[in-house]
Order: C-alpha cells, then structure tokens, then sequence
C-alpha cells in the first residue's frame, strides 16, 4: 500500500481482530485484497465502494456467497457456526470472496468499531474500538436484565470504582446512584463513607453478595466480579430491603457474566491500546510507515497536537499506570487520541480542530490524572501535516530537556516558553564540542577574583542583568545599598575587562550567566541575601 492510502490488507485486518477470528474462508485468487471501507449489512442488498469488507450482522451476505460477487466486495465477516462453515467449504458460489468466521459471542458493535478504527474510519454511531467501552453495549444488556432481577437500579464497575455501565431503570433512585451515573465514577464523599463502613474490605473477601445499609442512603446489594482470583470490579443494585434467596443467586449469578466481559474487555482494550502505540510511535519515529500510521490513527488532514510527560526515574509498572490513565483522560476528550512511551517519555497526539476542551485545560487533566510528583505536561505546536507532527514532537522533547537542566517551569509547557533555554543548551551543546570551557574570558576573570578575595562582584551583575538595568531594583535584590551596586559593577567591569555600556557585551555576558545557572552553582553559590562585600560598602558610600 502506497503511504497515504486509507486501508488495510485483510491478513493484517484478522492479525488485529486477533482472538475474535475463529477461521478464515477464501475462494478468491486474490489471497491479501485491500480493505479501505466496512459496511454493516443487514440481510438486504446495498450499493457499495469496492474494497468494502462487509459485516453481516442479518447473517445473510455469508449464507449466500453471491452476494459477495455481485457487489464486487472482496471480504464478509460472519460470525462462526459449523453448519456455516461445511456450507461455504461445500459451496461452488464462494467466488471472489474471502469469509472471515469470528466468535459467535462477539458483540457486533465491538467489531464495527475495531474495523473502522483499523480502517482510519473513526467509528459506527453507538460504537467505539480500541481501549473503550466497546463492550460496554454487552454490560448495560447485563445490568438492564439484573435491575429486572432484583427490582432496582444496578451499576457495574470497574476496580478504580469507574462505572463501565449501568441499568435503565432510574425509578426512585438516591443522590449518591445518581451522582455515580453521572459522573461516570463513585463520587469521594460516598467512597468515604463506604471506607468508614470497612466496605471495600468486605467486598475484597465476599463470595456472595453483600447487603448493605448505610447513613443517608437507601440499601445496596453489592456483589464482587472475580476471574481467577483476580478482582475485576463489582456490580451494585439499589433496593428497598433485604432480598430473597432466589433473587441474591440471580444476582451472583450475573457477576459471572460480567466477569467474561469485563475480561475481553480489558483484553480487547488493552489489545487497542498496544496496536495505536506501535502505530504512533511509527508515526513519531518516522519510519517508513509513518504516513500509514498517521492515516490509520484517523490523524490525516487533520489539526493536532503532540503532548508528553517526563518518565524519568518511574518504573515499568509506574509507566503502565501512567499510559493507561492518560489514555482514558485523552480518550474522553478526544476519541482519536493515541499514546505510547519512548524514550523516557511518554507521548501523546490529539485531535484539536474539533475539539471542545482548550488544549492547556485538556493538558492539564491529564496531569491531574497521573499525580505524579512535580509533574509537568509539555505541549507541541499545532500540527496538519507529517512534517508539522514531528516538529511538535520536537517542541516537547526540547522542552523536557530544557526542564531538565533548569530544573523550573510551569506545569503546562508551551514551546513558546521554552525558546530561551532551548537558545542556552544549543549554545553549550556547540561550545562543548568546540572545547570551550563555559567559565572562559568575562566570566572566568570574575569567579577567580570573587573566589580569592570573598566578593560578589558576579553576584551583584547577574542581580543588575536581570532587573534589566535598574540599580534600585538589583540593590533591593541584595540587600544591599545602590551605591554598593555601583561601586561593584564599575568593580566588575575593571576586573572582568569589559564594558557594561556595549550591548553585544552585556548580551554575551547575561547569556554567559544563564549558561552557568544550568551547568553549576557558580555564579548562585554566593548569593545569601546578606552577604555583603564590606570593602564595597567601605569605598561605595
């Protein structure tokens, strides 16, 4: 496939639908056609592009093979039976076509989402792919039938107490229920109130379902979802007192079927996440793909921007918890959203032409959501093309080195900001090579003499520099008089052999300065407030 081309070859659509494939039917001569659209069929005829894949949700398209023929398509996808399977083995009329058999339990949203997201199509209305709540339509089927069950409302969630999915039935619900729904996640002051009642605790060992009752709120049935010993999240029913034996089994009963879901869904999620990683890190690497990957990640022609976070010093586990928090933050926002981890740095790209969240809100967020200790998010130029996305790549690294070195910042970081200290390392990246010792010349000449004769005259120039020229202003710095500035900076200029009224002087020495401040303590070490040259002081008043 030529860069820039939407699409996929069929072997490498069944390689990303992984588990879900059961077996693959081909009659063509064509072993690996290119797939660039999907359509859903559901048991009547429609027009379509070629190198459409069809998915055959009325189980009709794949029942009779001609229907692929006479569309011109060069795939369906069906779901997997036997009888299916002997009947397109034994049928004359497979033609052109290729048929891809996937489990029968699969949910049809979740493989329309995961082939168009695969595609570069974006999604189907009602669905989504990768690491989202595709399997989620499944879950509010589960939670709608067990509100039945037990006659009250019923959420699921997951370990972090995020709501995956929640029942339909709203009658006479309380402020908590509905603050959780809405909210998408158990509210803190009612995780507390749990907390306080040992809650979690008990949820962690029951083997059956808990009835609870709790201050200011209305009874609950809690019921834990276990897989192998591991804990996956928990399902909640609201009630109006304690409930038969028939019903609390109807109940454990259901969690053994949230657990199956919620196990392809972190499966199918994190199979999502790991196929957009690969594809963006081709993207930002360059590579060969790179064009590909951009088209695949829905990215083409479109406005974006590249963020990262500094992944120093966090181990694999740390960087896992990272990736997945910021990915579901970006997601929310931004459904496109793709993230992976580089380098010592985590990086990810999102969609701003149509987004509603400003981008330094939606940085900030996602730094909200790692916690992480003197975090920072470093944010790229807004970018339509290849070349653009890679230069906003650029931008964060740069300022992640320049934060870095200078070891201060604001916790959102625009490239804008950083212009300065990126001008700095530049400058000492080149005068290293070139054998050029930074403390050299001006500089050298006033450590030397400040250091054997216990002054400050560098000091007091760097304090001058920076107050832009205003001796009131250095000397308020210092502590110290305005004419002890004077008389040190004329001090300054004898010793260090320059002249303070030469602008490309005092431009050189000022850059000299901020040089210093990130490669030592030079020219900081002496400064403390009430140091005082009082041989100055003396000669100056």
């Amino acid at each position: 496939m030529q860069p820039g081309v939407s699409g996929v070859r069929l072997a490498q659509l069944v390689r990303d639908l992984g588990p879900l494939v059961r077996d693959v039917v081909s009659g063509a001569e064509d072993r690996d056609p290119l797939i660039r659209f999907a359509e859903i069929v559901d048991g009547s005829l429609c027009v379509v592009e070629p190198s459409t894949v069809l998915l055959d949700v009325g189980d009709g398209a794949a029942d009779d093979p001609s229907v692929a023929e006479a569309l011109g398509v060069p795939a369906i996808i069906a779901k997997h039976s036997a009888e299916l399977r002997r009947r397109l083995l034994a049928s004359p009329r497979l033609g052109r076509a290729h048929v891809v058999l996937i489990e029968p339990q699969a949910s049809w949203f979740h493989v329309a989402g995961l082939v168009r997201e695969r595609l570069g199509l974006g999604t189907f209305a009602g669905t989504t792919g990768g690491d989202s709540e595709a399997f989620g339509t499944d879950l509010f089927e589960v939670a709608n039938a067990v509100s039945e069950l037990v006659a009250g409302p019923v959420t699921i969630e997951d370990r972090d107490f995020t709501v995956i999915a929640f029942s339909q039935r709203n009658q006479e619900v309380d402020p908590a229920r509905a603050a959780t729904v809405l909210g998408r996640a158990v509210p803190q002051e009612y995780r507390d109130l749990l907390d306080a009642a040992g809650v979690h605790e008990r949820l962690a060992e029951a083997e059956s379902p808990l009835y609870l009752e709790l201050d200011g709120l209305r009874p609950r049935l809690a019921m834990p979802v276990w897989s192998g010993g591991v804990l996956l999240g928990s399902m909640w029913a609201v009630v109006d007192g304690p409930v038969g034996p028939d019903r609390e089994a109807a109940f454990a009963d259901a969690a053994r079927v949230v657990a199956l879901a919620l196990l392809r869904r972190r499966a199918e999620g994190r199979g999502g996440r790991r196929l957009r990683a690969e594809l963006l890190a081709d993207l930002l690497s360059r590579t060969p793909d790179a064009a590909e990957a951009r088209t695949r990640l829905g990215l083409a022609d479109r406005e974006s921007r590249v963020l990262a976070v500094d992944l120093t010093g966090i181990d694999e586990e740390g960087r896992y918890r990272i990736a997945d928090a910021v990915a579901l933050q970006l997601t929310a926002a931004s459904p496109t959203a793709a993230v992976t981890t580089m380098d010592d740095q985590l990086y990810a790209v999102v969609l701003t032409d149509q987004s509603a969240v400003r981008i330094d809100a939606l940085a900030s967020r996602m730094l909200r959501s790692i916690a992480m200790p003197a975090g920072y998010v470093a944010v790229g130029r807004s970018a339509r093309t290849l070349d653009e996305l890679i230069y906003s790549r650029r931008d964060v690294d740069r300022s992640i080195r320049v934060r870095r070195r200078m070891g201060s910042g604001s916790e959102v970081m625009f490239p804008e900001e950083n212009t300065l200290g990126a001008v700095l390392i530049a400058a000492e990246d080149y005068l290293q090579s070139e054998g050029v010792d930074p403390v050299d010349g001006v500089l050298g000449r006033l450590l030397a003499y400040d250091r054997d004769n216990a002054t400050d005259l560098l000091v007091s120039l760097e304090a001058y520099l920076a107050a832009i020229g205003d001796v009131a202003t250095a000397a308020r710095r210092l502590h110290v008089h305005p004419n002890t500035v004077r008389y040190r900076l004329r001090r300054a200029a004898e010793v260090g052999e320059f002249d303070l009224q030469d602008p490309d002087t005092v431009l050189l020495t000022w850059l000299g300065i901020r040089r210093l401040q990130m490669t030592g303590p030079h020219s900081r070490a002496r400064r403390s407030g009430g140091t005082v040259d009082r041989r100055s002081d003396d000669d100056g008043q």
